[in-house]
């Protein structure tokens, strides 16, 4: 049986932050914004073996979870597809970030733009999907999945998966994008940081090098933070940060 009611509860969160908390539980109206920001490879302790003084202020001022299950495997692709449709990895497809189907015969990868791209791989229906059909402007900066069109549908302002954007030029995007008039603006945002993934796979979970990633990570969370609390929306602007769990 799929869920897809439960899909915000599978978000696996480890912050969520509001301005104002009858902006979570209880909104009205049509123009508040939902921004999420999955941090790729960000480790449970990670804050404990350096500083994170952002995502600790977004944390006093929200609230956060204690843990979190990730899905089973706990890879990027797979989990992230999870959270954006609700349903496992078994049930929507994406298995592993590589994977040979023995049914019919193809193999996904997703070092590999065509096989990437092909949607015969991606099952059940995005959230961004879900949003455009009740009449919700969409947005994704990155999210894996949201480059691909499934079931003909993409989010409504999308990118190409590029990793050479930095995250200044990211966060630059996402402040354009919830600026942009009501009317026009999109009221789900969901963005990806594929560091510190990157470096903790590369040095290790204990490296000055790795630490060194997850503090600037941190800074570039908490300069998207404060540039959204500056907006003249911001009390309509629900933030939602994720880590990506690695063992």
């Amino acid at each position: 049986m799929y869920y897809k009611n439960s899909r915000l509860i599978l978000l696996c969160l480890v912050v969520i932050s509001s301005f104002k908390y009858n902006y979570i539980f209880g909104q009205t109206g049509n123009n508040h914004v939902t921004v999420i920001l999955s941090i790729d490879g960000f480790r449970w302790d990670y804050p404990t073996k350096t500083a994170t003084p952002s995502l600790n202020r977004i944390a006093s001022e929200g609230v956060k979870a204690v843990s979190l299950i990730p899905s089973f495997p706990s890879k990027t692709f797979p989990n992230h597809y999870t959270i954006a449709t609700g349903l496992v990895p078994d049930h929507h497809g994406i298995v592993n970030n590589s994977f040979h189907d023995p049914v019919s015969k193809r193999s996904f990868s997703i070092g590999s733009k065509n096989e990437r791209f092909d949607p015969v791989f991606y099952g059940g229906e995005p959230i961004w999907i879900t949003a455009q059909k009740q009449g919700v402007i969409t947005a994704s900066l990155y999210w894996p999945g949201s480059d691909v069109s499934i079931l003909g549908w993409q989010p409504d302002i999308w990118k190409e998966y590029d990793q050479n954007d930095s995250f200044i030029q990211r966060i630059d995007t996402m402040i354009k994008w919830i600026s942009k008039p009501p009317v026009e603006r999109p009221r789900l945002i969901m963005a990806y940081y594929h560091e510190p993934d990157g470096a903790g796979h590369e040095f290790g979970p204990d490296d000055r090098r790795t630490l060194k990633v997850v503090h600037e990570i941190d800074s570039m969370t908490g300069i998207l933070y404060s540039r959204i609390r500056q907006l003249p929306s911001s009390d309509s602007i629900n933030v939602i940060v994720r880590t990506a769990p690695k063992t």
